[in-house]
């Protein structure tokens, strides 16, 4: 056999790797960094060649393969030719293959790479029917399908590695990741790419954890994984993958293998995937919190045993969830991530792809959006964001006025998906608000929103035939995804059912809860009150319910205060930032003004970081109580941006004589926007900075002489804006 330039091929087979026949391999330049990872290097090593090296990509090759041969003993193709396809070079595999002048795939120890570069019409060694059945399914997996705008979803995936405990509170790309919900992830976080990621997966790191709040992509991702494993450009090893929807297990028989290879059609694998203890199978559970079995009474339900090793000990697992229903999760997984939407820069490159032909609509839209930080910050979400888009449309130069709150957005969006529906029957029908739809649509639309707040009780997101039956006619049931606010989940057929709805969205679904209790008699809406919407995973609810009753009745607000203002002892607390939220999407006035005057002019905000809705719903909240408020208190990490909004909603408040600021203002930029905060606050007698936490000393104070004697606790950095206010 004549010798490929890859080195000589021996009677019993290859030879080992030839330095000079390496170089010749046309490794990305992006990718020798992570190639070198994947071949047992070390980040000092390479760091090491990276900096001797700076510039030179063919040079930092060179040498990682000089250290990896020095590192290795027994350096062979085989390894190399894994770690490529590890990295998603299959190409360059396969040039390693086909020149190694005989190195065949059973040279490999790996059947992933076999399956990644042989093209035979042969099955490769290992692979079945099966496989090739996953592998077709999943590559026919296209994104969520939406009538605005024409974007490609995927490529708008953003993921971080959660690294440790420690939060980050002055890390840009953090801060970008923290948007003042339940689903916040407060910890330290470095940005990573998709294929980096499942790159760290190995036998030792088998379980992924991936974080993510309502519409951040976590489904959408789920689906990526499992369209890239069927294109064979991830998780190489994976011979068998199941996709499984979690809301779709609900309704069926306890999980377990049994009900997945059920669910697969493939139950005469089960004994052989038991045997082995899943080698080689990777199984991806999207949707944890919408799992209600998660976790049993006795903590041995087998979902609880293949996470603690105890069955399948050798297969892959990745897992998607909302951050809060995932902390008891967090204590056995080997890799943690976040699914983190958008980016502040993608929302622009968003917006501009969405009108690639009109400049003047993009512009107009970022306007709105300046003009509207409490609503710019929904497009952290990748799904409001195409919402918002969608309303904008219908709105433009029309005479409807576009969202002020996030309750507007949802009503605006159901009201159009309603007016969608009519023209598609092509029926004429001005619809203004939801009260005004016709008898049969008025009464589906009721039976929806009951079941959107049954489901939220329930922590569900889709409902069966078997619901509908006690709440409608059969023949009903197809005809309410036709509204346009359920739609029937196509997925559910894999899973050997029909006629299964779910909500386009969790906040949506949400939405439809809180319009369904607000149209309760005002006995049932009290009862609501103290007993449902307190409940934490109500809090969504609670605050569409005050913006859609306008907080119109003084027996429910007072019933709302009663929760936010009234410790466990009895005592009043001051205003927080729950209860901010609430009064402004009521866009109340008058009810925020009753709010301080209970807390007796106190705001307390203990919070680690602000958005710009936190901040939006401050200035509006200030402004609108601007007589009764006495004592504001910020316990967080500020902006010069979130300083600027609320000082733009302020009109002079003339009864504030205490303001605390936990923050160093070391800034300059938060200097300034203090500075001009406090000309709307003229008559400031105490400028204190509260201590961080308990373990810090409160620090001397010390007076310092402006027009008045002013307390001020000891920091060089307020004492400075004093002075440049002098």
């Amino acid at each position: 056999m004549n010798p490929g330039p890859l080195g000589q091929q021996g009677e019993g087979g290859s030879s080992p790797p030839q330095l000079k026949d390496l170089v010749v391999l046309k490794v990305p330049p992006t990718k020798w960094y992570q190639l070198g990872l994947q071949l047992n290097l070390s980040e000092h090593q390479l760091d090491v060649i990276k900096a001797n090296n700076a510039g030179n990509v063919e040079t930092c090759i060179l040498e990682m393969f000089k250290a990896w041969f020095s590192n290795t003993a027994g350096a062979s193709y085989a390894e190399l030719g894994s770690a490529l396809n590890k990295i998603g070079e299959h190409s360059v595999a396969a040039q390693l293959l086909h020149s190694s002048s005989g190195t065949t795939l059973s040279t490999y120890n790996d059947p992933s790479l076999a399956a990644a570069t042989l093209p035979s019409t042969e099955s490769p060694k290992g692979w079945n029917k099966y496989t090739r059945d996953l592998k077709n399914r999943y590559r026919n997996h296209k994104p969520a399908q939406v009538d605005f705008p024409p974007v490609e979803t995927y490529s708008y995936v953003n993921l971080a590695l959660i690294k440790d405990t420690t939060n980050a509170l002055r890390d840009e790309f953090f801060l970008n990741t923290i948007h003042g919900s339940v689903d916040d992830v407060v910890q330290t976080k470095v940005t990573i790419s998709y294929h980096d990621l499942f790159s760290s997966i190995t036998p030792d790191n088998r379980i992924l954890l991936l974080e993510g709040r309502p519409g951040c992509g976590k489904t959408t991702l789920t689906r990526k994984i499992s369209k890239d494993w069927g294109e064979e450009t991830i998780l190489c090893f994976v011979k068998y993958l199941f996709l499984i929807p979690l809301r779709h297990i609900n309704t069926k028989s306890p999980l377990n293998l049994h009900t997945i290879m059920e669910h697969f059609q493939m139950t005469d694998l089960e004994v052989n995937i038991a045997e082995n203890g899943g080698e080689s199978v990777c199984f991806v559970f999207d949707g944890l919190d919408e799992y209600i079995k998660r976790y049993s009474a006795q903590g041995n339900s087998w979902f609880e045993q293949l996470l603690r090793g105890e069955v399948l000990s050798c297969s892959t697992i990745v897992i998607t969830s909302r951050p809060n229903a995932s902390v008891e999760l967090r204590k056995t997984v080997h890799v943690r991530g976040e699914v983190v939407g958008f980016l502040t820069k993608q929302i622009d490159e968003y917006i501009v792809k969405s009108y690639p032909d009109s400049p003047t609509k993009v512009k107009e839209l970022q306007t709105y959006l300046r003009s509207h930080p409490n609503i710019k910050h929904m497009c952290y979400v990748p799904f409001n964001l195409v919402m918002i888009i969608f309303i904008f449309n219908k709105c433009h130069n029309k005479t409807t006025p576009l969202p002020e709150t996030e309750t507007d957005v949802y009503r605006k969006f159901t009201i159009m998906s309603l007016i969608r529906y009519f023209r598609k029957e092509n029926r004429k029908i001005e619809l203004r608000d939801l009260e005004s739809l016709p008898t049969p649509e008025i009464s589906m639309f009721q039976i929806i929103s009951k079941l959107a707040y049954t489901t939220i009780i329930a922590s569900k997101a889709s409902i069966t035939e078997e619901e509908l039956k006690p709440m409608c006619e059969e023949s009903s049931i197809a005809s309410l995804a036709k509204l346009g606010i359920l739609v029937v989940d196509e997925n559910e057929e894999e899973y050997g059912a029909s006629h299964v709805l779910t909500f386009v969205h969790l906040t949506h679904q949400e939405f439809l809860a809180a319009y369904y209790a607000s149209r309760q008699s005002s006995d049932e809406q009290l009862r609501t009150i103290r007993e449902d919407v307190v409940q934490p995973h109500m809090e969504v609810v609670l605050k569409f319910f005050c913006g859609i009753t306008k907080l119109q009745n003084p027996d429910h607000w007072a019933a709302i205060m009663d929760i936010m203002l009234t410790k466990d002892d009895g005592e009043t607390m001051p205003v927080t930032l729950r209860a901010l939220h609430c009064v402004f999407e009521s866009q109340n006035g008058q009810r925020c003004r009753e709010l301080f005057s209970k807390a007796d002019g106190k705001l307390q905000i203990v919070n680690d970081t602000l958005t710009l809705l936190d901040y939006s719903v401050i200035g509006y909240c200030l402004k609108s109580a601007s007589d009764t408020v006495r004592s504001i208190e910020l316990c967080c990490q500020l902006t010069a941006e979130g300083l600027d909004i609320i000082t733009e909603k302020l009109t002079t408040m003339e009864n504030v004589k205490n303001l605390k600021i936990r923050d160093d203002l070391c800034q300059k930029e938060k200097l300034l926007a203090l500075k001009y905060l406090l000309r709307k606050l003229p008559n400031v007698e105490s400028l204190e900075r509260p201590p961080c936490n308990r373990s810090h000393e409160v620090s001397k104070k010390r007076a310092y002489e402006r027009r008045s004697s002013i307390e001020v606790e000891y920091m060089p950095s307020l004492l400075c804006l004093w002075r440049l206010m002098k």
